[in-house]
């Protein structure tokens, strides 16, 4: 049906501009029960097909025929059918389709659906070929560009693809694999490899007789208590010490197989026999000799020499067992070169950031700074390329510094502005320390430039943390100058007092300035001191006296909302003076 009333408009367009010779040819309009019916039958695929219509032939001529607000509502219709489906176009071809479908609706003033379905589309896109994903961000800016709400999403799908492309180039080297047995296998053959040594050590000393007790051996344990006590009175202890070297390694030999025994059972005594072999005698008739004790017990002293071969053993055996048991290398990473260029896709980004700084100057801003602090991010990496990372971090701050000055003339979007500013300066690592330096000084500058005292006082008083930076956990990174932060303290203690004389309600300017102390006193800025604190405290306290009564209803709460942060601020201090982990808060004097 479709195909048919495309002919058929086709040869009426023929023939009128065969009637019409010499002038352009121009299609006639459709009746209204044509164009309803038309956009009907447009929309018919697109909830089972959603994205899939663009396959079917002809469907974007056969949508040209309809008026722009008619092609408006079936491109609505295809957008709802892909946030449902969740389709996205594969290609920059399939792309290139969608966009000409959606032309019509950029025509006209989009509603926030319409500005919320297509930045979904741009977010989606994604593709395995890093170029062809990039090419498509390249065809969306190319046809979106008269929307500066759609800038700001190609943006960030930008930076996303930023990531993507270094971590693609990242390459993990798995160390080989160790070629000794499992270290399950390993710690059972080393437990059978030290039973078996011990087998062998005290199997080299034993003798057959110590495992099978001689007949006068027998007949001497069936002896009694008292004969036992008469053969040792009538061998002296001191004949044994002059025994022959060949009786002591006998008499060790026996000592180190019995030695259990000898421990565990009472009334047992060593003698030698006629022939240098000892006899053991026990009350309990030779049952230790035949149960032995556990493994736990003390074994008999050994000769020292015996003792130096076995640690020698143990130590060899302790050798094996580290080689064995050694813990695997660590994986190495390398990069290789990235697929795309990675300065090519931020110099795509600041193009994209520049398009709306005539229209909208503080988001451009905003955008210049969020990108650098990515690029930052990427300079800690080893990726090829990277090295270039500070340079664009740089020109990106350098940016919004420039727009800045020449764009942001308001006061809330200026002071807006220095928050992002220091913000991101803070967290930037990149940086060397000259360019660092210039561009937090040009910062507290700007803040230094605002229109009002009260509010010169608070962005100054945020620059100071600037020239001190300190991490969450308290230790202090990058740049470090405390004078310049006690200087720009100062400061704002000059105009917060001719803000306050001038409006008592900037009272408040003089407890967030305390704040700002007890942070870098608490830090260990060293040129903030205990003296400072004291003076300030002893301040806030006079103008909270003088004024309590005088301030008037419109700044009341302002009032209030300063003595309640005051009086927590005091309890901070007077918590910090109890711990006694931290002494220094001692030295503060709060008595009024």
């Amino acid at each position: 049906v479709c195909m048919e009333f495309i002919k058929q408009v086709q040869t009426m367009q023929a023939l009128t501009s065969n009637e019409n010779a010499g002038t352009a040819p121009s299609s006639k309009e459709l009746e209204e029960a044509s164009i309803t019916e038309l956009e009907k039958l447009l929309s018919i695929p697109l909830e089972s097909l959603s994205l899939r219509v663009l396959e079917i032939s002809q469907y974007s001529a056969l949508l040209a025929f309809l008026p722009a607000q008619n092609q408006r509502d079936v491109g609505m219709t295809l957008l709802r059918a892909m946030d449902s489906s969740g389709d996205v176009p594969k290609n920059v071809e399939e792309l290139q389709q969608l966009y000409n479908i959606l032309t019509a609706t950029a025509t006209t003033t989009m509603t926030q659906e319409e500005v919320s379905l297509k930045s979904k589309v741009l977010h989606r896109i994604h593709h395995a070929n890093a170029q062809v994903e990039f090419d498509m961000l390249q065809l969306s800016r190319a046809r979106l560009a008269a929307e500066v709400s759609f800038l700001v999403p190609i943006v960030f799908c930008t930076l996303r693809l930023v990531n993507r492309v270094v971590q693609e180039s990242r390459v993990v080297v798995e160390p080989k694999e160790p070629s000794e047995q499992p270290v399950e296998e390993a710690s059972k053959t080393e437990e059978g490899t030290a039973g078996k040594e011990e087998e062998a050590i005290s199997g080299k000393e034993e003798s057959p007789a110590a495992t099978e007790p001689p007949a006068d051996a027998k007949e001497k344990e069936a002896a009694t208590p008292d004969d036992d006590k008469a053969d040792k009175e009538e061998k002296p202890a001191g004949e044994e010490a002059k025994d022959s070297s060949g009786e002591k390694e006998e008499a060790a030999g026996e000592a180190a197989t019995d030695g259990t025994d000898k421990e565990g059972t009472t009334g047992e005594v060593t003698k030698p026999d006629e022939d240098g072999a000892d006899k053991k005698a026990t009350a309990d008739d030779g049952k230790a000799a035949a149960e032995p004790e556990p493994e736990t017990k003390a074994p008999a002293k050994e000769p020292e020499g015996t003792k130096q071969e076995d640690a020698d053993e143990v130590t060899n055996v302790n050798g094996g067992e580290d080689a064995k048991t050694k813990e695997p290398e660590a994986p190495t990473v390398t990069f290789v070169e990235p697929s795309i260029p990675i300065r090519k896709l931020f110099v795509f980004v600041q193009d994209t950031i520049g398009m709306m700084s005539k229209s909208h100057p503080e988001v451009t801003v905003k955008l210049f700074l969020s990108s650098a602090l990515a690029a930052d991010g990427f300079a800690g990496t080893k990726a090829i390329g990277s090295e270039a990372f500070y340079q664009v971090t740089q020109e990106l701050v350098m940016q919004a510094f420039m727009l800045h000055e020449t764009e942001i003339q308001e006061a809330g979007a200026q002071q807006r502005c220095i928050v992002q500013m220091v913000g991101t300066l803070l967290a930037c690592r990149a940086l060397e320390k000259a360019d660092y330096e210039r561009l937090i000084t040009k910062a507290t500058q700007y803040a230094a430039k605002m229109m009002k005292k009260r509010d010169q006082c608070q962005m100054v008083a945020l620059c100071s943390h600037l020239f001190f930076c300190i991490t969450q956990e308290g230790e202090t990174v990058g740049y470090q100058n405390p004078q310049r932060t006690l200087e720009c303290l100062q400061r704002c203690l000059k105009l917060a007092d001719a803000s306050t004389t001038a409006e008592p309600g900037s009272l408040f300017l003089f407890v967030d300035l305390l704040d700002h102390y007890v942070y870098f006193f608490e830090n260990n800025n060293p040129v903030i001191t205990a003296a400072y604190i004291t003076g300030l405290v002893a301040l806030v306290r006079e103008h909270l006296e003088s004024m309590n009564g005088t301030i008037g209803p419109t700044n009341a709460s302002i009032f209030h909302d300063a003595r309640a942060h005051f009086e927590e601020i005091m309890m901070y201090i007077r918590r910090k003076q109890s711990s006694t982990e931290n002494t220094k808060f001692a030295q503060i004097s709060l008595d009024s």
